[in-house]
């Protein structure tokens, strides 16, 4: 991880996210389950550096560390109608948004607001079966990060 990037391709951060998987995995063993459904398209597209990771991170020691059979983890990441869209999914019990805290999420929220500015953001659904935690970037933001040959391969929103 280099301290000095503010954005790294979606690629990278993915890179980041299945390190710190395999560490839990190493803690709690086959109760943690993971699927990944990344498009192609969506790999290069730049994103504030840690800003996946504290939300997976969230989904494991919130969602699935504390039950007892453990449960899954699911990353998504595709281009939508000219938009980045990233959700994570955790099969635990989900949780009373109004009792929110730690500063994982708040930080995430930070990044995608100083790198976006309004045009990002982090939504959160909760339910009996799990969290779901979604960003999403409009291409006239990611427009403003991609090196010009991807630039220029991207269609206009």
């Amino acid at each position: 991880l280099d301290t000095r990037k503010t954005m790294v391709p979606l690629s990278e951060e993915l890179h980041i996210v299945k390190a710190y998987l395999e560490v839990e995995h190493l803690r709690l063993g086959n109760k943690l389950r993971t699927q990944f459904h990344i498009a192609p398209d969506a790999l290069d597209i730049p994103i504030p550096v840690l800003s996946l990771e504290p939300i997976v991170e969230n989904a494991v020691k919130h969602g699935i560390a504390p039950l007892a059979s453990g449960g899954e983890v699911t990353i998504d990441a595709r281009i939508v109608s000219g938009e980045l869209r990233i959700a994570v999914r955790d099969s635990g019990r989900g949780f009373d948004k109004s009792n929110r805290s730690g500063v994982g999420l708040e930080n995430v929220e930070r990044r995608l607001a100083l790198s976006y500015g309004g045009t990002a953001r982090l939504e959160i659904a909760s339910s009996s079966a799990g969290e779901c935690f979604s960003i999403s970037v409009s291409n006239k933001a990611m427009r403003l990060f991609l090196p010009k040959p991807l630039r220029k391969a991207m269609p206009r929103a």
